[in-house]
């Protein structure tokens, strides 16, 4: 959705785009990157660029505010910000009804409201631990975890991604998930409980890899051959990496 129109002082013009295209029958080629996105808003002269999420990616209207940007695309020199929208949003800035069928959305070119946005860190994320046992209509909320690092302000630039992408658990130890975290290398975690009055569970780094250089591990796989359980570490920057669990 092009923004158009005069500017007041101290006013930017903003792009307002959706992610995908996925699933949409007037837009059947790939997705774009996001950065493909961001990099368009800036050659069009665009002072910044909001990216709302889709269809799928609420999943139609189940998690309209959920919200997904990152990963790499192509590399190309920033220089405007951008912020994502969950899809619930992307109608409300717009005034149009919300919805989560094809077609829908603004006409392109309209022009949505007035916008302001700024930054609040409050952590890169966390992996959850839910109980199997439900607890009405909810499974509770047991523990998170976290890397120390993913906490540090300081580090919320600059320093590589500090969140968990991917996590694979250990087929001879169902307690024990190995994770893939980015910048924070591969780590370990077990499910650990003590028993009492009242039984609590809660997770437990126990091992893991981060290279003195670096690493930007994007995926993780675990399987098992001769009785030894081995971890493999897809790196973005170096490639695989093979591992074996020690005790």
């Amino acid at each position: 959705m092009f923004l158009t129109g005069s500017l007041a002082a101290g006013e930017e013009a903003i792009l307002v785009l959706q992610r995908g295209p996925l699933g949409d029958p007037t837009h059947s080629h790939a997705a774009c990157f996001f950065s493909e996105k961001v990099e368009t808003a800036q050659l069009k002269g665009y002072d910044a660029v909001i990216i709302a999420n889709h269809h799928p990616g609420a999943g139609f209207g189940v998690s309209p505010d959920a919200t997904a940007c990152g990963s790499k695309g192509h590399d190309f020199v920033v220089t405007i910000p951008g912020i994502c929208l969950g899809h619930r949003a992307f109608h409300l800035l717009f005034n149009t009804p919300v919805s989560y069928a094809y077609p829908d959305g603004p006409a392109i070119g309209a022009v949505g409201e007035k916008v302001n946005a700024t930054g609040r860190f409050d952590g890169w994320g966390y992996v959850h631990l839910f109980s199997n046992t439900k607890v009405g209509s909810k499974f509770p909320e047991l523990d998170t975890y976290a890397i120390d690092e993913g906490h540090n302000p300081a580090l919320a630039f600059g320093r590589g991604d500090l969140v968990v992408h991917e996590v694979a658990t250990d087929p001879q130890s169902p307690n024990r998930a190995y994770l893939a975290y980015y910048a924070g290398g591969i780590r370990s975690l077990e499910i650990k409980c003590t028993k009492g009055a009242k039984s609590t569970c809660g997770l437990a780094e126990v091992g893991g890899y981060l290279d003195p250089n670096g690493n930007d591990f994007w995926g993780v796989e675990v399987f098992v051959r001769n009785g030894q359980t081995i971890i493999l570490g897809s790196d973005r920057d170096s490639g695989l990496w093979v591992f074996r669990r020690t005790p």
